[in-house]
C-alpha cells in the first residue's frame, strides 16, 4: 500500500483553513468593503460601530475574530444577493401594478 496503515485506520480528522490570516491579508479589502458602515446601515441587521470594532480588533491582531467576521461577511453577501433582490423584485412588481394593472382572463 502507498498510504501507511496508521493513516488509513486513524479516526477522521478535519483541517482548518487559515481564514484569520486571509481576512488580514488577501481578503482584507473584501472584508472592509463588504462590512463597511453605509452597507451595514442599508442592510439594517448589524450595529456598524460594533462591526467596525470587531474588524479593527481582528486586523490589529488584538483578537482572533475570524469566525464571527467570516459569518458576517458571508451573511452580508447572502443578504445583498437574495434579500435585496427579493425586495427589489417586490418593489418593481408593486410599481408595475400601479402603472399598468395586470389583466387576468
Amino acid at each position: 500500500a502507498m498510504v501507511p496503515r496508521s493513516i488509513l485506520e486513524r479516526p477522521k480528522k478535519g483541517f482548518g483553513a487559515p481564514v484569520g490570516q486571509w481576512l488580514r491579508g488577501p481578503l482584507r479589502e473584501l472584508l472592509c468593503d463588504t462590512l463597511r458602515r453605509d452597507r451595514l446601515i442599508q442592510g439594517g441587521w448589524f450595529d456598524p460601530d460594533a462591526v467596525e470594532r470587531m474588524i479593527q480588533s481582528h486586523l490589529s491582531g488584538e483578537a482572533d475574530l475570524r469566525k464571527p467576521l467570516y459569518t458576517l461577511l458571508v451573511f452580508e453577501h447572502w443578504r445583498a444577493r437574495w434579500m435585496d433582490a427579493a425586495m427589489s423584485f417586490s418593489r418593481r412588481a408593486t410599481l408595475a401594478s400601479l402603472v399598468s394593472p395586470v389583466k387576468c382572463r
